[in-house]
């Protein structure tokens, strides 16, 4: 597929794309696509569809503009996104490729194994409808492309909403999932936590590894910076409030509002304060937050509702990410989370952290000695 962070963008016409489709409305898909491939994700504009639906896109194939005219701006959309999936592949390891069956393994497709942005019409624009969780493929209705390609005609680096909230799907693997998701009783309400610790995570990165890239599309004109703000901002508002418990929010899928959404707001707002407070912003925070996941997924079996293992694996995890602060009156007193013992214990003994701690202070005052002068 080439280096990840080439520049090179190649176009074809694809005429057989229908078979490849990963997240689009099949009544909203057709055979051929405007492909534009990078070395690590390709943009498949449906442009059948999007010249009879979407006035924007109408206009500019009217005006007589080709592929080739586009092919500059589209490239530089492209690479900004190609340098959030390295970044993330690195960090939690490679969505796998579009398609792995055998039949493509053996004739190839044109995709050559990467991820697919697909833009076409869509009933929803909910994200949860048009990514693909755990693999590679995700899709947006035009105008979030057509953002990011103005920009760029303008040589701005942009980032929609749109597609920020689509791409940490794609690295919901089994073993994050099973570790930080869990179902709120009596509802039955899944949480999508592992999801919004992702899109917190991914937001994160790209504020601190990628400053030349705006946020564009979100309803506050939120920067990425103002964005970690108001996420934690919000989160530790509602854990101050009288009323704040478990049962009342977390348990019920539900915000003291009574609303879905703002509890995925605190989700994300907490994993953003523990990165700021206990990760004091490190990059290592998120390394061995997310390292940790892969073992904590066989810590305990996987049972419908899971509160046990989703509160005393999150508290693991984060207490790896960061060995030399003591994260238990947090999670307790000011999440008011039940950990029991046994993720004490657990701690203690995989990782040895009380001693870590000690060394680490250790360590710590020894270096604040040597650079006295």
């Amino acid at each position: 597929m080439g280096p990840p962070f080439g520049s090179s963008v190649v176009f074809v016409e694809d005429k057989s794309y229908d078979r490849l489709f990963r997240a689009v409305n099949p009544k909203y898909r057709d055979g051929t696509v405007w492909l534009f491939k990078g070395s690590r994700l390709a943009i498949a504009l449906v442009v059948n569809v999007l010249a009879t639906q979407e006035p924007e896109v109408a206009e500019l194939i009217a005006s007589g503009l080709t592929p080739t005219d586009v092919l500059a701006p589209i490239g530089l959309v492209i690479n900004n996104m190609q340098k959030v999936l390295v970044m993330f592949d690195r960090l939690i390891g490679m969505a796998p490729g579009a398609l792995l069956e055998a039949w493509e393994l053996q004739h190839g497709s044109s995709l050559d194994g990467r991820t697919p942005y697909e833009v076409s019409m869509s009933d929803t624009e909910d994200v949860y409808q048009v990514s693909w969780w755990g693999a590679a493929g995700f899709m947006t209705r035009a105008p979030p492309l057509l953002d990011m390609f103005r920009a760029a005609l303008r040589n701005e680096s942009l980032l929609s909403r749109a597609t920020l909230r689509s791409m940490p799907l794609n690295y919901l693997f089994p073993h994050i999932s099973s570790t930080l998701d869990y179902a709120a009783a009596p509802s039955g309400w899944w949480s999508g936590h592992g999801y919004c610790v992702l899109d917190a995570a991914m937001t994160i990165m790209i504020s601190s590894r990628l400053p030349q890239l705006k946020l564009s599309g979100h309803p506050r004109n939120f920067t990425l910076a103002q964005l970690l703000d108001y996420w934690e901002a919000s989160a530790l508002a509602t854990l101050q409030q009288k009323n704040y418990s478990w049962d009342a929010t977390w348990g019920q899928g539900t915000s003291l509002d009574n609303e879905t959404a703002p509890v995925r707001l605190l989700a994300s707002g907490v994993f953003v304060h523990l990165w700021r407070r206990f990760g004091q912003r490190r990059y290592t925070f998120l390394q061995r937050f997310f390292h940790s996941l892969y073992e904590l997924a066989d810590r305990m079996p996987v049972y419908w509702i899971d509160l046990d293992r989703f509160r005393s694996g999150y508290f693991i995890a984060a207490s790896v990410a960061a060995p030399e602060q003591d994260l238990l009156p947090f999670f307790e007193q000011t999440l008011k989370w039940d950990i029991g013992p046994a993720a004490r214990q657990y701690l203690a003994s995989e990782y040895n952290l009380p001693r870590r701690k000690q060394q680490l202070r250790q360590q710590a005052a020894a270096d604040s000695q040597q650079s006295v002068p």
